[in-house]
């Protein structure tokens, strides 16, 4: 119970912030081509996209280690891929809008 607990904090919590430092880094390198809240929406879907990709793929791989692998990549593809496609997108999208919250009232502050 402790260890689902754990994971359930932990995890959102640290997917968060790698995602959040992946589209801060991406922010400062393309920092010139973002100009509207779109930009920095679309920008912080395409990390959730890359981010759910990456970590499907991982979970995909790890079922070829069971004994009926075909049935745990199938029940792993239905719970992962299809059930829950998007929903990191849709979690970084928060994370666009405070980057661009954030660069926003950064760039007032400098022209004053």
């Amino acid at each position: 119970m402790v260890n689902a607990i754990t994971a359930m904090i932990n995890a959102p919590i640290s997917e968060d912030l790698l995602k959040g430092l992946a589209l801060l880094i991406l922010i400062l390198t393309q920092r010139r081509k973002l100009d509207s809240l779109t930009d920095f929406l679309i920008y912080a879907c395409a990390v959730g996209i890359g981010f759910e990709l990456v970590e499907n793929i991982l979970y995909q791989w790890s079922t070829f280690d069971q004994d009926n692998q075909v049935a745990g990549w199938v029940d792993e593809f239905n719970n992962r891929t299809l059930a829950s496609a998007g929903s990191h997108a849709f979690y970084s999208v928060w994370l666009g809008l405070a980057g661009w919250i954030l660069f926003q009232s950064h760039s007032r502050t400098i022209k004053v």
